[in-house]
């Protein structure tokens, strides 16, 4: 503890011997003490600060200002106040709480007895202000930690906070690297903690394949987990030909191939493969040539150029879409004339 007085002159006790040429010890003007001596950084934990006068002072000197470098006085004229007047009561005793700051460090914390705007006394004490596990003061939790990529999966993110948290710091700060969160529809948001100690959010999943880091944020302290948006398959395929289904063998002509995917829970992640094939029916062997070929887009949909060239196949053929990593298949026929 820093332990320190100024004594500018002493003081006048109602009723005592006391006077101004004979200046008092320290100890018996002024006495500071803290209790604990140290707190947790978490901004909220608090200690009770004492400071002694002799009760015989004159009602001049009764009032005690309190400061502090570090930390506040909740009681003061804000919540967040660096400093704070309180009476001696008939015993000389001025009384105040301390509340931690957020961050490490070492609050100095001075207690003056004045006289206007002269310092009569004055003493101080350090209090250590210790760093804390983010645990005690806010854990999150997930619904799960994996979710698909559908756009539409909700995954339930729970923020438990301190018990002990003042009501004005029981605001959750949630953040997401992927997705959003369903009570503001982007990325960040504040919810308050109930009664319970507990606010949730709900995290939306995204289109596209990521990794998200999902944070709760109270007093400066921040949890963190991970979530992984795996890859959404569909659960069904659909193929159609646009245009004539009677293919001229001839590198001149051209038929798209249109698939589309989806899914009974959102939609499909974005860029999903799919593989086109055509087969000639009557003899199993696939023919023809396949350019500007996409993966799936945000409505699920596929597309693919099929060109017959210069075959010798004629009559029906298949043309064959199927999705890598599933056994969907679907399938339309075609009739392959001559030129």
């Amino acid at each position: 503890m820093r332990r320190g007085a100024l004594l500018l002159m002493p003081l006048v006790l109602a009723g005592a011997c006391t006077d101004l040429d004979s200046p008092a010890e320290q100890d018996s003007v002024l006495q500071v003490t803290v209790s604990p001596r140290a707190l947790p950084a978490d901004g909220f934990s608090s200690a009770q600060v004492v400071a002694e006068i002799d009760p015989r002072s004159q009602e001049r000197y009764r009032d005690i200002t309190f400061s502090t470098t570090l930390g506040s006085f909740p009681a003061g004229t804000s919540s967040g106040a660096r400093t704070i007047v309180a009476a001696a009561d008939a015993n000389g005793r001025a009384v105040v709480v301390l509340r931690s700051a957020a961050q490490p460090g070492t609050a100095t914390v001075t207690a003056e007895v004045r006289d206007g705007e002269s310092v009569k006394a004055a003493r101080s004490v350090d209090v250590p202000f210790e760093a804390v596990a983010v645990s005690s003061v806010v854990v999150l939790e997930l619904g799960a930690t994996s979710a698909p990529a559908d756009g539409a999966t909700v995954t339930n993110a729970i923020a438990r906070v301190a018990a002990a948290l003042p009501s004005e710091q029981r605001t959750v700060t949630f953040s997401t690297t992927a997705g959003t969160l369903a009570v503001s529809g982007s990325t960040t948001a504040q919810v308050r903690a109930g009664t319970d100690d507990v606010a949730s959010v709900g995290l939306v999943s995204p289109r596209t394949t990521a990794s998200a880091v999902i944070t709760a944020s109270v007093n400066n302290l921040t949890a963190r987990r991970t979530v992984e948006f795996t890859h959404a398959f569909p659960d069904d395929v659909s193929l159609a030909v646009q245009g004539s289904f009677r293919l001229t063998a001839s590198f001149s002509t051209k038929a798209t191939l249109r698939a589309e995917l989806s899914r009974e829970v959102g939609s499909v992640t974005r860029g999903t493969e799919v593989r086109f094939t055509a087969v000639d029916d009557s003899t199993g062997q696939t023919f023809g040539f396949w350019s500007a070929e996409s993966a799936s887009d945000l409505n699920g949909l596929a597309t693919a150029e099929f060109t017959p060239g210069n075959t010798t196949e004629r009559g029906e053929a298949t043309i064959r879409v199927s999705v890598p990593g599933t056994s969907l298949a679907a399938s339309v026929k075609v009739e392959i004339v001559s030129p």
